[in-house]
């Protein structure tokens, strides 16, 4: 467990704040694409947590930033909460092999193969957490309509794999430029 959660105060600060931008951009920037389906760059601020700080960081920015946003909406899908958890715990391994908190990105390292094993893996673990995990949750847990829920899941896992590549790298980048060596 050491390996993949160190309990700092710059651990549990990251994931409140994580959660607090997690929540503003999936409440306040969502651009509708399709029923119940958005484009908004709260998926790249999710990189950038799980990424940095592990991910236990990126499951607990996931679910406490897309509850909040399903519960200002008034309606809670606990599917795709848990699918934004999962997503932002896997997105914690991708860069991190042995030691999943002293990561390429925050010892300043964020290379060109790192940036290209970065946007293959968030795009693997969208489109599969997204495109085929969520909606087929959906349909075994609320009985939803497969056709309906596997056009939203593909659409939304499309749109996170663009903004969590996008501004993930952006992200990311400015991090591993700026950020202390060591976090």
């Amino acid at each position: 467990m050491d390996k993949l959660f160190k309990p700092e105060a710059k651990t549990f600060i990251a994931i409140a704040v994580g959660t607090a931008v997690f929540f503003l951009l999936g409440r306040f920037t969502a651009i509708t694409l399709f029923t119940n389906t958005y484009l908004a760059p709260q998926y790249g601020v999710l990189a950038l947590i799980s990424t940095v700080y592990g991910p236990v960081a990126g499951l607990f920015t996931g679910f406490a930033g897309h509850l909040l946003v399903d519960v200002s909406y008034g309606a809670v899908s606990w599917t795709w909460v848990g699918v934004s958890a999962a997503v932002g715990c896997a997105g914690g391994f991708i860069l991190n092999r042995d030691a999943p908190v002293n990561t390429a990105a925050s010892g300043g390292l964020y290379d060109t193969r790192s940036a290209i094993r970065f946007l293959v893996g968030m795009m693997t673990v969208h489109l599969t957490g997204w495109g085929l995990l969520a909606p087929a949750l959906d349909v075994l847990v609320y009985a939803e309509p497969a056709a309906v829920v596997f056009t939203q899941g593909w659409i939304a896992g499309i749109a996170n794999t663009v903004t969590a590549a996008v501004l993930g790298t952006v992200l990311l980048a400015v991090h591993g430029r700026y950020g202390a060596p060591g976090r």
